[in-house]
């Protein structure tokens, strides 16, 4: 499990991104997961007395996610 200050710094930098992009389309499409699993995980709260944060290799989902979705919204061209 990573350090808490992790947590609140990851929590920080996809606040952002949260208010364009649903995290719960995130968390479905890359995560096969629920939203409310991510948001526990982004926010590093406890669950059944334990705090969970993102994995290393979640994390790693999580950039390649944000980088995908930005991708496809740089290619769009309406009309």
């Amino acid at each position: 499990m990573q350090n808490l200050s992790v947590c609140y710094a990851i929590k920080a930098q996809v606040k952002e991104i949260s208010e364009i992009v649903s995290l719960k389309y995130i968390a479905k499409n890359y995560f096969g997961k629920s939203a409310s699993w991510l948001s526990q995980r982004i926010n590093g709260s406890p669950v059944r007395g334990k705090i969970y944060c993102l994995k290393e290799s979640e994390l790693d989902t999580l950039n390649s996610a944000i980088q995908d979705i930005g991708k496809k919204l740089g290619s769009l061209s309406i009309g």
